[in-house]
């Protein structure tokens, strides 16, 4: 089945734009020779916020989740000279330098990054031109297939990761400033209890315990986001020696996977701290009578903006694709604007959204370019270079102006009257209950009442011709239960299965691709109740690879020890047969075949 290729959104992209191309390949070249630098640096116990902000920055602006302009990547591969420029300096210190020194100079390129002008027309053709310099086809020639293919792999996982740790970073922002405030009052409290009273002492104890729990988890959470950081920088300088032997890049490869699980750790950690723990619930899925807005992408920061927003006007919001999960999340359960959820599966975009009655909110990607019909109604967060479709401008504070979206929306039909039944669907599996649920599996696997768990992770393609997943979960057995992650949930989640005679959910969703590491602790919880490895687990993961984020997923389950982890429906192009076999020798990987033939295979032994 997975022997039909297609270019999945992180391997050929733009095709049709090669200014686009050229720009991404000039930004991608930059990042490469600043973690040379970077990694420099750390030799010499050297840090900078910018330089690391930079590089995720440029690894997600060049995915395909982001549909950047050519001004924009211009823009930032002018950056990119500037923080070169600062690397360098911290790289080879100066003889005599002192921390005054440095701190001066820092404070200079600071400046100068944020003086970057809009670059010129002549600026855009330049750097594209020196960007055609870095084809793709001209790097296939040099490493070959099989190299190169493996480079693209390793680029794609890295942004993937990249954008996660980004999100990651942006919420730690807030929530780990509370924590940290949290322990600060505990310190003060203990250090105002009396030592010698009874009652004083004992509190005091039990506060420390506490104070050091917490320490604990902060310097946790640092260590990881810094030990994920110069992981990216290390495999971006790797990649940059143009390596092509094939053990190095499988090593690659699993190191990328590795950082994936420690992204998707932390970012579960932040998101949790600011939105607070996932809770089983149903969302609405049929029209409810009023003015809406539509939300797209899982940027909850940017969902939060809308919500209070669309309180003022009374306009019901609804989600569409990786925004589902917002409804399983306590802090939007007092937003009694947050009604539903629009749309199925990907592949349908531009027929649903074409009938969505009210203005439409892009905050992240995946998304396709807008048909007319409906491009005057798309507001998007961030620049894109879709002609007609309105970027929301920012307030002086940096938040949202949206007065445009609101008059669109305030405009439209908006949704006649509710129509019934009222179709639902279950979400916010990730959380608490979590253990219970793992309690209740592994009962149902000790007496054969439960025989496999299939994971079905990763993005949605764009085709309509593909409904392998379909085919796949109809045919699954009664000792089956499916997890997924992801919005390729919606190639299956359309009807609501019956639950398992045990009492447990036949389905059972546990959010966005970046919440993955849920799924990981449910597989991880299973084989420790069940006595076994990755290896032997019960669990089957499958991996739609479409955006980075997905490969960043795919690699998670390699580096932690699964086995027969299967790829499809799609075969990457660059995945030529020589990769194909290395992939399953040295990892175990293999590409989906037959839904029938999946839908019955046997467990790991």
């Amino acid at each position: 089945m997975a022997d039909e290729r297609i270019d999945p959104a992180f391997d050929v992209v733009d095709v049709d734009d090669s200014m686009i191309s050229s720009l991404r390949n000039l930004l991608e070249a930059w990042c490469k020779h600043i973690a040379v630098l970077t990694v420099g640096m750390r030799e010499l116990g050297r840090q900078n916020a910018l330089v690391d902000a930079f590089l995720l920055e440029a690894l997600e602006i060049t995915s395909s989740g982001v549909v950047a302009d050519a001004k924009t990547l211009t823009k930032k591969c002018t950056a990119a000279d500037v923080v070169y420029q600062l690397a360098s300096f911290l790289s080879a210190p100066a003889e005599g330098e002192t921390p005054e020194d440095r701190k001066e100079a820092e404070d200079q390129f600071r400046a100068a990054l944020d003086g970057v002008a809009d670059p010129t027309e002549e600026t855009v053709q330049a750097s594209a031109a020196n960007g055609a310099e870095l084809s793709d086809a001209r790097f296939r020639q040099e490493l070959g297939e099989t190299a190169y293919g493996l480079h693209k792999t390793i680029f794609a996982g890295l942004q993937g990761v990249a954008t996660v740790l980004r999100a990651e970073i942006s919420l730690a922002a807030d929530c780990r400033t509370k924590r940290e405030f949290e322990a600060e009052g505990l310190r003060a409290r203990i250090n105002s209890l009396r030592k010698r009273v009874k009652k004083e002492k004992e509190l005091r104890e039990e506060l420390l315990v506490q104070l050091e729990a917490l320490d604990a988890e902060i310097a946790s959470w640092r260590q990881k986001e810094r030990e994920a950081l110069d992981g990216v920088a290390d495999v971006l300088a790797f990649l940059s020696t143009n390596s092509t032997d094939p053990n190095e890049l499988v090593e690659a490869l699993v190191k990328v996977g590795g950082l994936a699980v420690l992204a998707f750790d932390i970012y579960e950690l932040s998101a949790r701290y600011m939105f607070g723990e996932p809770v089983p619930a149903s969302v609405r899925r049929t029209p409810l009578e009023g003015r809406c807005v539509l939300f797209v992408g899982d940027d909850y920061s940017k969902l939060r903006e809308l919500l209070e927003r669309a309180a003022f006007n009374e306009l019901n919001v609804w989600t569409y694709g990786e925004g589902i999960s917002a409804h399983s999340l306590p802090e939007f359960s007092k937003y009694r604007r947050l009604v539903g959820h629009y749309g199925g599966s990907r592949c349908n975009q531009n027929k649903e959204l074409g009938g969505f009655p009210g203005s439409i909110v892009v905050a992240s990607g995946p998304f396709d370019e807008p048909t007319g019909d409906y491009a005057d109604y798309v507001f998007a967060v961030e620049p894109t270079r879709w002609d007609g479709v309105a970027v929301i401008p920012r307030k002086e504070d940096g938040s949202l102006d949206l007065d445009a979206v609101v008059k669109g929306a305030v405009d439209s039909s908006g949704f006649f009257k509710s129509r019934g039944p009222v179709a639902k669907t279950p979400v916010g599996f990730g959380g608490e209950q979590l253990a219970s649920l793992v309690e209740k599996l592994a009962r149902a696997y000790r007496v054969g009442a439960l025989k496999r768990v299939v994971a079905i992770g990763g993005d949605d393609t764009p085709s309509p011709e593909q409904d392998f997943y379909t085919k796949m979960h109809a045919l699954l057995p009664k000792q089956t239960i499916t997890l997924t992650f992801g919005d390729v949930k919606f190639r299956i989640n359309s009807e609501l299965d019956p639950p398992t005679d045990y009492g447990a959910p036949r389905l059972i969703d546990l959010g966005r691709v970046r919440d993955m590491n849920a799924t990981l602790r449910f597989a991880a919880e299973l084989n420790r109740e069940l006595d076994k490895t990755p290896a032997t687990s019960p669990v089957s993961f499958y991996a739609s690879l479409w955006g980075e984020k997905s490969v960043a997923c795919f690699l998670a389950m390699c580096a932690s020890g699964y086995r027969e982890v299967a790829v499809g429906p799609y075969r990457p192009t660059v995945w030529n047969d020589e990769i194909v076999a290395l992939l399953r020798e040295k990892l175990g990987v293999r590409l989906v075949g037959d839904p029938s033939a999946e839908a019955y295979a046997e467990p790991a032994a």
